[in-house]
């Protein structure tokens, strides 16, 4: 097996157990904690992941493009490593006294003072995130066991320790342990290559600003969403909003899964300008992602109401309409990592990548502040995913403008129309039965048949084709 395709084994089972993780972990929670409880946690998650990411600085994508480029130099390799921790440790410490300033100054965070102070964690600790370092060196097997492994103890956990409404403090724990847990293991894992090197990290911090300033840009319209909702409404509406984006976005890790563990190859091949071999690895993954979000997007909008039941229970009734707002977002998030960290940033484009994420951050944070005052979680829903459009169709036109070949944009036109049986099947399922279970298992069972039969009858769509023979050779 070659070494792309056993990294895309590694990688498919992270992100199918990714997948897996929160379905089995957030149904258990949000039917104990309900949606005050949920909302608490996932608002004090939201806020404090807010000032870790501006600690990281944007090194968990800039560090991808430079640990690939200096691959095959072990010298220059972890020089670049112990460089890149050295600036995150540094920022780390900085907005951690921020951090906790804020939360001691303002009234508004007395209520949960502990519960702020635990999250810190995610902050202090935030340099050990080294996927980075481990994606840059296609090292895929170590990031799928230790995550996988983490994951499943937090599972244990949660069944374990939470059982009543007040047991969020310890949700929270859990969260944190399956956050940090596989960052610790890992940066223990190459600690002795570590240096900390203050001195050569000028030459990062030009690139870096690029990089930092639009996962800023981009985190204020993927992240602040839930933070405004907990300002702007209460924690309820947060536990509502929770409850949909995550169903909805739950998807999303196995749609980009093949261009998480191409973006080192790409990096290398524009490096290298072998436009020919670029064209043919793009067109492919374009292909891979509209032949899986797109089913995908149609299955939430018409089978949201049966969704939020299974996973979140009756008191999340509220989150249906939120969750059909959002149902889009597994296609355009997809179509947007495809055109800005599959092409802008392994060619260097990130200030390309930047202007169109400002675009973003404005259109959102105006909607947001409009909208949520008087519509609460579907506000923020319908702001998510206008801004999340707009930045995916910013990225298209710049890359229209740089890449020197063309990506063919009928797959996405013949999977939409491919998705039309399917919608049919849901509509007569729902018009013979009331019972949510049958509704679901018919529908998931039609949707594979009728999927893999129009896909290879049909549409001829080789991205499948290839995974069938793949799987055959294989048995």
């Amino acid at each position: 097996m070659s070494t792309t395709k056993r990294n895309y084994v590694f990688n498919l089972l992270l992100t199918g157990f990714n997948i897996l993780f929160p379905v089995i972990s957030f149904p258990y929670a949000a039917k104990i904690l309900g949606p005050v409880g949920i909302g608490k946690v996932q608002f004090i998650l939201s806020f404090t992941q807010y000032f870790a990411l501006i600690a990281a600085l944007g090194i968990p994508i800039y560090g991808v493009r430079v640990i690939s480029q200096s691959a095959h130099d072990s010298k220059l390799l972890y020089k670049n490593l112990g460089e890149l921790l050295s600036i995150h440790i540094a920022c780390s410490i900085i907005i951690s006294i921020i951090y906790f300033a804020t939360i001691i100054s303002f009234s508004f965070f007395s209520n949960d003072k502990s519960l702020y102070f635990l999250s810190a964690l995610i902050i202090l600790m935030g340099f050990t995130s080294i996927d980075w370092y481990f994606s840059g060196i296609e090292n895929f097997k170590l990031i799928a066991i230790r995550s996988v492994s983490i994951k499943v103890v937090s599972l244990i956990c949660l069944f374990l320790f939470v059982k009543v409404k007040s047991d969020y403090t310890i949700y929270l724990a859990i969260s944190l342990f399956s956050i940090l847990g596989n960052n610790i293991i890992n940066i223990i894992s190459v600690r002795k290559h570590i240096a900390i090197a203050y001195r050569g990290t000028k030459k990062h911090l030009k690139p870096l600003m690029y990089t930092f300033g639009t996962t800023v840009a981009t985190s204020m319209y993927t992240m602040l969403d839930t933070i405004l909702i907990g300002f702007f409404a209460d924690d309820r509406s947060v536990g509502l909003y929770s409850a949909s984006i995550k169903l909805t976005k739950i998807s999303i890790p196995f749609i980009i899964s093949a261009a998480t563990v191409l973006m080192p190859r790409i990096s290398k091949l524009f490096g290298s300008g072998d436009y020919t071999s670029l064209n043919l690895i793009l067109n492919k993954s374009f292909n891979f992602i509209v032949t899986t979000a797109s089913p995908i997007c149609i299955a939430l909008i018409f089978l949201a109401p049966e969704l939020i039941y299974v996973f979140s229970g009756t008191q999340f009734n509220e989150a249906i309409l939120t969750m059909q707002i959002l149902s889009p977002l597994a296609l355009i998030i997809g179509l947007g990592y495809f055109w800005g960290f599959q092409i802008l940033i392994p060619a260097g484009k990130e200030r390309e990548m930047l202007i169109s994420v400002i675009i973003g951050m404005v259109i959102n944070l105006s909607l947001n502040c409009i909208m949520i005052p008087i519509y609460k979680q579907n506000g923020a829903a319908v702001a998510n995913v206008i801004s999340e459009l707009m930045v995916t169709l910013a990225y298209m036109y710049f890359c229209l403008k740089i890449i020197p070949f063309k990506i063919s944009h009928k797959p996405l036109l013949y999977n939409l129309l491919a998705t039309i049986p399917f919608i049919i099947v849901v509509l007569v399922c729902k018009s013979l039965t009331h019972n949510t279970w049958y509704i679901l298992f018919f529908s998931i069972i039609s949707f594979v048949v009728l999927f893999f039969l129009v896909q290879i009858k049909l549409l001829k769509n080789s991205v499948v084709n290839e995974l069938i023979a793949g799987y055959l050779m294989k048995h």
